[in-house]
């Protein structure tokens, strides 16, 4: 008789919460780092961290942080159409490079200038 299907919180995550051979250790300042509310923060699982981790659906997604709770942050993403507030703990949590969101602007630019050169 075959097993039943996992559908627990890491069910079909081996290959997306595994560590490769390159990647640091955890460090010290990535557990102790803090964030301003309003600060645009990116979410990736550190498998090697289990408290404050949020759900396997939220990893890659770019959230805002609302405020600190305990040692977490609340942290709200927009998932589908609702937004979520999730408390997370820092270790999963990368600060949004501000350079990637200027050249986003100005990618955004271009096109629009683009299109009024075609009007």
């Amino acid at each position: 008789m075959a097993s039943k299907k996992a559908k627990g919180k890491m069910a079909k995550s081996r290959d997306l919460m595994s560590k490769k051979r390159n990647q640091k250790k955890t460090t010290v300042s990535k557990l102790l780092q803090s964030f301003e509310p309003q600060e645009k923060v990116i979410i990736k699982i550190n498998s090697a961290i289990h408290s404050g981790m949020p759900d396997i659906v939220f990893q890659g997604k770019t959230g805002t942080v609302i405020r600190k709770q305990g040692s977490c942050f609340r942290v709200e993403v927009n998932k589908l159409k609702r937004h979520c507030v999730l408390i997370v703990h820092p270790i999963h949590l990368h600060k949004v490079k501000q350079e990637a969101e200027s050249h986003k602007g100005k990618l955004e630019a271009e096109l629009m200038s683009s299109k009024e050169r075609l009007k």
